[in-house]
């Protein structure tokens, strides 16, 4: 084996520990959905979050008086070392619904959801921004209104949820933390979340990928120029 090719393995197996450390757990995620690890934060971390942004209060109190009660500070946890991902979760059961504003790294609001988990896997998922796969099938409507107005967001929610309700379908809203994290468990087993393609196009996935094969193709060149040099 040449310096060259010692170089090049060395500099991508370098790349592949860069890339693997966010790479490997979503990965694995994939393969196996329940490896997400659900929990809520402690009242005291919860208050801590919360007293960082007050944009964030400002969201929960918006919530609040459209009929919604704060459930907690709730995180999704990748397996192994990965990222951990939190949202501040309420409830309405009157509008049988969950809200969730997701947090920025800073605990700032980034998004806001409306859910409504249903009976046989169905759903009702509303959320502020542009962007996301939209869905409409006889068990499942995902839908994107990149509005500010919440009532905006919600009353196309509770719109397209009437819909399913006059179905005959029942939601399946809990006023609990353990209710919230059931609710959560079964959006990520859903067929909708079920999309590897949605998680493996990431960046820092394909860099890992690339990488990894990259150092394959070089390991077999090498062996076999060195079995061809005999």
């Amino acid at each position: 084996m040449d310096l060259l090719a010692t170089a090049l393995i060395a500099g991508l197996l370098i790349l592949i520990v860069i890339t693997g450390i966010s790479a490997i757990p979503t990965i694995l995620f994939v393969l196996n959905p329940d490896s997400m690890r659900y929990s809520f934060d402690d009242p005291v971390a919860e208050q801590e979050r919360i007293s960082r942004s007050a944009e964030l209060r400002v969201w929960i109190t918006r919530l609040r008086e459209m009929g919604f009660s704060m459930l907690g500070i709730k995180a999704e946890r990748l397996p192994l070392w990965g990222r951990t991902y939190r949202e501040a979760a309420l409830v309405s059961r009157a509008a049988e619904a969950y809200a969730s504003i997701v947090l920025d790294p800073a605990d700032r609001p980034a998004s806001l959801y409306f859910f409504t988990p249903l009976t046989n896997g169905g759903m009702v998922f509303t959320r502020n921004h542009p962007y996301g796969r939209e869905v409409e099938t006889e068990p499942v409507s995902v839908k994107n209104v990149p509005s500010k107005d919440f009532q905006e967001i919600m009353d196309s929610h509770e719109k397209r949820l009437r819909v399913f309700l006059d179905r005959g379908w029942r939601p399946l809203i809990g006023s609990g933390q353990q209710a919230r994290i059931d609710a959560t468990r079964a959006f990520y087993q859903s067929k909708y979340a079920r999309q590897p393609g949605l998680f493996l196009i990431s960046p820092g996935v394909q860099g890992f990928i690339l990488s990894f094969l990259s150092l394959l193709i070089l390991a077999i060149w090498s062996v076999m120029d060195l079995a061809g040099g005999r």
